[in-house]
């Protein structure tokens, strides 16, 4: 899998798959806007009053064209077992490298502890 343009990712439709750590915890979700969903989990982003998530890594998504298609993608998804999540994880990123790193240089970082 490679990753979207860094222009086209704020208009990426996505199931995506957020981890803390290589087979550790994983959040699984839908997006309108994958761009900004990573950037907001990017380290030192501002997060939500209440937030306490370590699943800072895009480590897997899956890009649609209607949001309803990834809802249904979402579902089918959500009702699957850990261990099938992995290996749709490692098919495409054996190494579970953050995906949207590419798209935010270590310059950005500064950027975002505000």
């Amino acid at each position: 899998m490679t990753a979207p343009d860094p222009a086209a990712a704020p208009a990426v439709i996505a199931v995506y798959v957020m981890a803390d750590r290589p087979k550790g915890a994983v959040r699984l979700g839908v997006t309108t806007n994958l761009g900004q969903h990573a950037r907001e989990h990017r380290p030192g982003a501002r997060r939500k009053l209440g937030v306490v998530d370590d699943c800072r890594r895009l480590v897997w998504f899956e890009a649609h064209d209607r949001l309803a298609t990834a809802v249904t993608r979402e579902q089918a998804i959500r009702a699957w077992r850990p261990e099938w999540i992995v290996s749709l994880i490692e098919a495409d990123n054996p190494q579970w490298r953050d995906l949207a790193e590419p798209w935010f240089p270590a310059a950005d970082d500064d950027a975002l502890l505000l």
